[in-house]
């Protein structure tokens, strides 16, 4: 079927939904409207070399990097908050690493050492990333809120946990790389 789409669009998210399909895997898919464009990011954080090593590595992306939330993020396809709490933010995509906010999918009750992890949902998001044997040295006890799925587990909670709502996509990982 082929499908009217405006010109601004950047991403395209395709989903498959039936009850006769054996092999679910394959029901979903992301993908850039031009491969070749960028991805303008945003990193909030007070000073991790290693994270913006990282989304630099990337040819795509365009980073832009601040230790607090300027006031305009329309501009910016993914704000990630590393070890900064979440923030209200315009663009299309947060990922936060360690430190949730009234905004994230999760709610916090405090935080523990060594968590280990458990087990990982298969789902697109979740592939070809390896958590097991990873060593973790802290992270947050967060509890899902009713519009988030759980992606990972650990003996303390979840440790990856994402949500879409109102064409918002977050990803909140408990711990910080």
């Amino acid at each position: 079927k082929t499908l009217p789409v405006p010109s601004t669009v950047k991403v395209f998210e395709a989903r498959i939904e039936s009850p006769e399909d054996m092999l679910a895997a394959d029901n979903y898919a992301v993908t850039l409207a031009d491969p070749g464009s960028t991805l303008h990011v945003l990193l909030v954080s007070p000073d991790d070399p290693f994270l913006e090593r990282a989304l630099n590595l990337d040819p795509r992306v365009n980073l832009d990097k601040s230790t607090t939330v300027p006031v305009d993020t329309s501009r910016y396809d993914i704000v990630v908050f590393d070890g900064v709490q979440e923030k209200p933010v315009k663009s299309r995509g947060v990922l936060t690493f360690g430190a949730a906010g009234e905004t994230s999918p999760v709610t916090v009750d405090g935080s523990a050492t060594s968590p280990r992890f458990i087990s990982a949902e298969n789902r697109p998001l979740m592939e070809n990333v390896a958590l097991d044997g990873m060593f973790i040295q802290s992270a947050q006890k967060a509890k899902p809120k009713a519009t988030a799925e759980v992606l990972a587990r650990s003996n303390i909670g979840p440790l990856v946990v994402s949500a879409k709502t109102r064409g918002l996509r977050q990803v909140y990982f408990s711990f910080k790389p």
